[in-house]
C-alpha cells in the first residue's frame, strides 16, 4: 500500500524552457551599445530570473538554447553557472538560423541561399517536435522576454477552465439564434455576454500580451497620442483608481537579474511605468463569460480573430471603437 501511495504522488509539471538568442554580442542596433555582452548583461539575467521563479513554483524546468552564434564551452560554462542549479537541464542548438533565398525583390537576391535570420524565432518547432513526449509544457521565448511561474501557473488555470465549459457548453445556443437568416453579422460581434457554444469555447485560449518597463523616459518616453478612447481608471465599487499590477509580468525576484553593468532593470516597477507592446486597445474587447464560469474568468480581454470566420465561429465583444472611434474598418 505504501508502494502505491509512492507512485500516486503528483510528480512537478515538466515544462522546457526554450530561448532565442540572436546575438552573443549587441550589433549597436535598436537603441544599444555595440559590442557589449548581450549574453552576459540579457540572456543571462533573464533566463536566470525566469527558471528561478519558474522552480519556486515547484515545477521540474530545463533550458534549451536556440543561438545564430557559435555557443563556446566558456560561454556555456557562465549559463551554468548562473542558474546554480544541478536539476536544471541545459542543452543548446548553435547555428541554428535555416537557409534559403532572400524573398526581397532586387538584383541577384534569388541566386544564392543565405541565412534567414528573421525564421530564427521558427525553430523551436523542430526542438518541441524531438521533445514533445519528455514535457509537459514549453515556453519558447527570446532572450530579452522575461516568463515567471505565475504566466504558467495563470496560463494552467485559465486553459482548465475554458476546458471546463467547453465540457458542459451546448452545441448549438440557447439563449439567441447564430444564424444568418435572423442574426446580422454585426449583432454577433457586439454580442459581449451569454452563452458560448462548444465550438465558440474551442477558439478561445490563454494569451499573454507583451509588455515592457520603460526605463528611459528622457530619451525614450511612451507616446503621448494614445489615440481616441480616453483613459478610464475608475471602476465602479472601488474607493481608488484600478490599474494593472506590475508584480506578475514585471518584479523581479533575484538582485543580480538587475545588476548587469548597462542594466537599468528596477526591481519593482510601477504600473505607470508600463506599456504594452505588439498590439493596442484598436485590436482588443472585452467579453463577459457565460454564467457557468468560476470566478477565474469573469470579464476576459480578447484580441480579435480573423474577419472572415463563419459566423457560428464568431465570439463577439464590446469594442472600444463601437462608435466609429476608429472608424469604419
Amino acid at each position: 500500500k505504501e508502494e502505491n501511495n509512492k507512485k500516486s504522488e503528483a510528480q512537478p509539471l515538466r515544462i522546457l524552457y526554450i530561448i532565442t538568442s540572436l546575438a552573443e554580442y549587441n550589433s549597436g542596433r535598436r537603441h544599444t551599445e555595440k559590442g557589449s555582452d548581450r549574453l552576459q548583461e540579457t540572456l543571462i539575467p533573464v533566463v536566470r530570473e525566469g527558471v528561478m521563479s519558474l522552480l519556486s513554483f515547484g515545477y521540474h524546468v530545463d533550458v534549451f538554447l536556440i543561438c545564430h552564434w557559435t555557443v563556446q564551452p566558456d560561454r556555456l560554462a557562465l549559463i551554468r553557472e548562473a542558474l546554480h542549479r544541478n536539476d536544471v537541464g541545459l542543452e543548446y542548438w548553435d547555428n541554428a538560423t535555416p537557409l534559403g533565398y532572400k524573398l526581397e525583390k532586387g538584383p541577384g537576391n534569388e541566386k544564392y541561399v543565405r541565412e534567414i535570420t528573421r525564421a530564427l524565432a521558427r525553430q523551436h518547432r523542430f526542438v518541441m517536435k524531438d521533445k514533445l513526449m519528455d514535457y509537459d509544457f514549453f515556453a519558447a521565448f527570446e532572450d530579452d522576454m522575461m516568463i515567471t511561474g505565475h504566466h504558467v501557473h495563470q496560463h494552467l488555470l485559465v486553459a482548465g477552465e475554458l476546458a471546463r465549459l467547453k465540457a458542459i457548453a451546448p452545441d448549438v445556443p440557447t439563449d439567441v439564434p447564430l444564424t444568418t437568416a435572423t442574426t446580422t453579422r454585426n449583432q454577433l460581434e457586439r454580442r459581449y455576454h451569454g452563452q458560448l457554444t462548444k465550438k465558440q469555447l474551442s477558439r478561445m485560449m490563454p494569451g499573454l500580451i507583451r509588455v515592457e518597463v520603460l526605463l528611459d523616459e528622457e530619451h525614450f518616453p511612451a507616446q503621448n497620442n494614445t489615440g481616441p478612447i480616453p483613459i478610464d481608471l475608475d471602476f465602479d465599487g472601488y474607493d481608488e483608481t484600478v490599474e494593472a499590477h506590475p508584480e506578475y509580468c514585471c518584479h523581479l525576484q533575484n538582485a543580480t537579474s538587475a545588476a548587469s553593468p548597462s542594466s537599468r532593470r528596477p526591481m519593482q516597477p510601477s504600473s505607470d511605468k508600463l506599456l504594452i507592446w505588439e498590439t493596442a486597445i484598436i485590436a482588443l474587447g472585452i467579453h463577459k463569460m457565460p454564467d457557468e464560469s468560476s470566478r477565474l474568468l469573469d470579464w476576459v480581454l480578447l484580441q480579435r480573430g480573423p474577419n472572415n470566420a463563419p459566423s457560428t465561429d464568431i465570439i463577439g465583444d464590446y469594442y472600444s471603437g463601437r462608435h466609429g472611434e476608429f472608424g469604419t474598418d
